[in-house]
């Protein structure tokens, strides 16, 4: 054998030991594993990549399939245009798919609607999913090929987002091609389920319990959408645009109404029809005429509150919004005249008011999915992540002494989770189950109905003893923006980034109708996580809120609760230091997140050269410390505004989030 002989077959070998390692991770659904090779594979790293796709989805491994997937398509991106036009002026779907190399096989009709037909498929790569053919009207003499191709492209373009969406509620949207001028071709989950309005006929109606089973499933995923940046509208939120998974517990949202903006974007198409897009018996009374040019709707998140509403009503009754009116076309009328349909006769108080605060005539007096979250009538239907006990598997964080000790446990009901205990300061004379105590649990189990994309999700807080507090918190994995930093400035894109997530989730707990003050932000309490670098706020100041409930403790009020180094001046030298706890406010919120931007642009705790507490103290009475010189003209006005020495001064999240530094 000659040497070229043998280097090429040791380049083999090693090859093919490559390709088994890393399908056999992927079979075993091992990330860190495949993201190792994935890297340092050089060689056919596209098809190995795909054998080892198709051995995760085999095995039911979504995510990794998705990262290989992934993987491929930037492979394949870096090699070929966009997409390719034959001789004939057809446009084909680019080779850089993730999902094909040139075509897919439909197996089966999964249903036909108004806006397109669903399929079962196989693609020429061996991946099982679903696909929904969007075919626009064409007119011949009106519409230029490339000109249609342009327009949808625009839209399609704005929509890319969709395939980044990550929920639990929402359908995962795996491609989106056009493969004709006036086609669109989205790829999706293959889902196991029927719709909801299936489900309802099946089932005539449904009781209090199922209705508020799926429609905080809604609501959660409706608050995501809500919160992205820009905001995603649905667009066509119906009964049957919601799945009933096989084990009838859990709902995905599909079918966002890509059709509806695809058909605006295609002029011919809103001059020849007029009347507004979407399914009417759920569309709001803003997109049916009225003050609104009904040719020119607006869609908002508003509108996709009252479709919700629409379907709550159908989950209650049995029966779709404004059945009785016979023709659709009367529909508007009657809704202009009468308002939202009323619920049957036997529907709960609750639910009722929770129907109200969905379907109110005025956009603006719609309550917005994560204030829905936090209803009354949803809270009738939590379930605590426990029955009475827990394990204690891992020490994630703290000394473990048991105060603020963060565990990773395994309930009762075998649910993962992780859980922060808060030991109080209890001494000799203080009461056991003070009722100020119970009272300030009580309202911040508030916290467990929160829904934000950044915001750690509070399942359940417990009373142990009467000095002894437990959260439970879903399990994350990621490291503390303090450790991120790891005393190192970070560039302004990555500033930028963090910060517009904090300040997202801020504004959120902020203008909620009971607005939550967090108490103590602060770079150890905002979670960066592995997989994306998304931000989670984290560690609620409960603690404080609780200390400052026991009676010795306000009688110690020189030392304030919190971390000093992140507290605002009114805090730190109150007019009345009795009534100290009043002072944390969305001001003090808004300081310490200031704070919190220094340490990201200088990589140092505020005031970290000076040792005592008494001498950090002092220096925040003088004003916020100064950025580094390096610092922008944008990121030292918006520091500025969040550190102001009167709190009145200080821009709320709202407004700091219309910044230029975050714009």
């Amino acid at each position: 054998m000659s040497e070229t002989d043998g280097a090429n077959a040791g380049a083999t070998a090693s090859t093919n030991t490559d390709s088994h390692f890393l399908e056999s991770a992927a079979a075993d659904g091992n990330l860190e594993v495949v993201k190792y090779l994935v890297k340092k594979i050089e060689v056919d790293k596209s098809a190995m990549c795909l054998r080892a796709a198709k051995r995760a989805a085999d095995e039911g491994h979504s995510k990794v399939m998705n990262i290989l997937l992934k993987e491929v398509q930037e492979l394949r991106v870096s090699q070929a245009d966009h997409r390719e036009t034959n001789p004939a002026g057809r446009t084909r779907s680019r080779s850089g798919s993730h999902l094909f190399d040139n075509d897919w096989n439909k197996i089966r009709t999964l249903g036909r609607g108004a806006s397109g037909t669903v399929h079962e498929v196989l693609t020429d790569i061996g991946i099982r999913c679903a696909t929904k053919t969007i075919a626009l009207p064409m007119q011949l003499n009106a519409d230029e090929p490339a000109e249609v191709r342009k327009k949808i492209d625009r839209s399609l373009n704005a929509e890319k987002n969709l395939c980044e969406l990550q929920h639990d509620n929402i359908v995962k949207y795996l491609y989106i091609c056009q493969p004709e001028p006036a086609t669109v071709v989205l790829f999706m989950e293959l889902l196991d389920g029927c719709s909801l309005d299936t489900f309802i006929t099946k089932s005539s109606k449904l009781d209090e319990e199922t209705i508020g089973l799926f429609s905080t499933q809604i609501c959660s995923a409706l608050a995501y959408i809500h919160s992205q940046e820009p905001p995603l509208i649905h667009r066509d939120i119906n009964c049957r645009n919601i799945v009933v998974l096989a084990d009838k517990t859990r709902i995905k949202l599909v079918d966002f109404g890509l059709s509806i903006k695809l058909e605006q974007s295609v002029s011919h198409i809103s001059a020849s029809n007029p009347e507004p897009k979407g399914t009417m018996p759920f569309m709001a009374p803003e997109l049916l005429g009225g003050k609104d040019d009904s040719s020119n709707p607006h869609y908002s998140k508003s509108s996709d509150i009252w479709a919700f509403g629409c379907s709550v009503y159908q989950m209650a009754s049995g029966e779709l919004p404004f059945s009785e009116c016979g023709n659709r076309y009367n529909i508007p009328e009657q809704l202009q005249k009468n308002g939202a349909p009323r619920l049957p006769n036997g529907c709960s108080t609750e639910l009722r008011a929770f129907y109200d605060c969905c379907t109110a005539r005025e956009p603006k007096d719609r309550k917005s999915a994560g204030d829905l979250l936090g209803h009354k009538f949803l809270a009738l239907f939590e379930s605590p992540p426990i029955l009475c006990d827990w394990e204690n598997i891992r020490l994630l964080s703290g000394e473990g002494a048991g105060c603020a000790d963060i565990h990773e446990v395994l309930t009762d009901k075998q649910i993962k989770c992780a859980t922060k205990t808060l030991k109080l300061q209890v001494q000799q004379g203080d009461q056991p189950n003070n009722a100020s105590s119970i009272n300030a649990i009580t309202s911040d189990r508030n916290l467990c109905r929160l829904r934000h994309d950044n915001i750690v999700k509070f399942l359940h807080i417990a009373e142990k003893d009467h000095a002894t507090c437990v959260v439970f918190m879903e399990l994350l994995e990621g490291v503390t923006l303090e450790t991120y930093i790891d005393k190192k400035p970070l560039a302004e894109r990555y500033i930028r980034k963090f910060s517009k997530q904090i300040c997202s989730a801020l504004k959120y707990i902020h203008n909620l109708d009971e607005p939550v003050i967090h108490r103590n932000i602060n770079c150890s309490n905002i979670l960066i996580l592995s997989e994306t670098k998304k931000v989670k706020l984290i560690g609620f100041g409960l603690a404080i809120k609780l200390d400052n409930l026991v009676s010795h403790a306000n009688d110690n009020s020189a030392t304030p609760k919190g971390t000093l180094a992140f507290m605002s001046p009114e805090l730190i030298a109150p007019d009345d230091p009795i009534n100290r706890s009043a002072l944390y406010s969305k001001g003090s919120d808004i300081w310490a997140f200031g704070c919190s931007v220094f340490q990201m642009a200088s990589g140092i705790r505020p005031f970290d050269d000076i040792k005592s507490m008494f001498g950090i103290g002092k220096k925040i009475n003088e004003g916020a410390p100064a950025l580094p010189t390096s610092c922008s003209a944008k990121l030292s006005e918006f520091y500025k505004f969040c550190t102001f020495k009167n709190r009145n001064q200080r821009k709320s999240a709202t407004e700091l989030m219309e910044h230029d530094f975050l714009v």
